[in-house]
């Protein structure tokens, strides 16, 4: 009787998608790499968690992943546009590369191919994305490799009414403006981030589904000591591949102390002072296994630490 054949790994289209670094090693260890292009990864947490510095890292870095260059477009629903940051970091990013000899480190870090649109309502960003995002695509022979949105639910948390038909229809709009990402995405092989806020955990009556659908794996989502939930709820929980915690534990450490034997993951780090501790957790990913990392915010961005071995 003729044996069976060996088992064959099955290679997937996830497989096989570029990523695009966070500017980290340690960090994108966690992610495998990064952010995954042809998908749409959410970043959740509070306002003080690093969500804003990990998109202008993102912004910086996606540069130095391409020697031709790429387009980056960052679409702010409030406040100002971090533009003064983002110079700044660019800056500090690039001296510390210059500092260790780093090779191409004057052009790393551009800022010259970053779109800023600045967006207010639902509506008008389903319209962005339906009529305004194409044209833009045409206007530079550079790929869109990367779309953030910060935040989603600044745009949403406010404008509907709690009432059954306002939030039927809020549902609708969220729906439609996953949609258009989603496209996006899969026809540009582009990395869509969605920057996500948090609202207060309450117990819901059907514990187990909203739990599971929600935080994935996680027994909780848990920030300065509070536990929390993703805005949106469920709905825009279905709308997105990839859903990543950015939370602060509280533990404060001295950089150069090195606490607890972890170090930080960059090559240089200029401040002896103390910093709060923060973390990044995979919530849900059709491609990441539950894991995490603690990481820092110092004047060159999100800086992972490396645990003791």
């Amino acid at each position: 009787m003729p044996s069976r054949p060996p088992p064959r790994q099955t290679l997937t289209i996830a497989d096989v998608r570029e990523v695009l670094s966070v500017g980290c090693q340690v960090l994108d260890a966690c992610l495998r790499g990064g952010v995954r292009c042809g998908d749409i990864t959410e970043f959740v947490g509070e306002s003080t968690a690093g969500k804003t510095q990990l998109c202008l890292q993102l912004l910086l870095t996606l540069q130095s992943q391409y020697s031709g260059g790429a387009n980056a477009l960052y679409i702010h629903t409030e406040g100002h546009y971090p533009g003064r940051r983002l110079q700044e970091l660019a800056v500090v990013r690039r001296d510390a590369l210059a500092a260790i000899g780093e090779p191409g480190s004057n052009n790393s870090f551009s800022i010259d191919h970053i779109f800023v649109e600045a967006i207010q309502t639902p509506d008008e960003l389903l319209d962005f994305l339906k009529d305004r995002l194409p044209s833009l695509l045409h206007t530079s022979t550079k790929p869109l490799k990367l779309l953030i949105i910060d935040s989603i639910a600044a745009l949403f948390r406010t404008e509907y009414d709690n009432t059954t038909a306002e939030l039927g229809r809020r549902t609708k709009v969220l729906f439609q403006v996953a949609s258009q990402l989603k496209k996006f995405a899969e026809r540009e092989g582009a990395a869509v981030v969605i920057i996500n806020q948090v609202v207060d955990f309450f117990e819901a009556a059907d514990k187990d589904f909203q739990g599971q659908s929600q935080i994935g794996n996680l027994e909780s989502m848990e920030t300065s000591g509070r536990r929390v939930a993703p805005a949106l709820g469920l709905a825009w929980s279905n709308c997105i591949s990839t859903r990543i915690f950015l939370s602060r534990v509280g533990q404060v450490m001295t950089l150069d102390t090195k606490r607890e034997g972890e170090t930080a993951g960059s090559n240089k780090v200029e401040e002896p002072k103390s910093v709060v501790r923060r973390r990044m957790q995979v919530v849900f990913s059709p491609c990441l296994p539950p894991q995490s990392r603690n990481f820092v915010v110092t004047t060159l961005g999100l800086q992972g630490l490396r645990p003791a071995s």
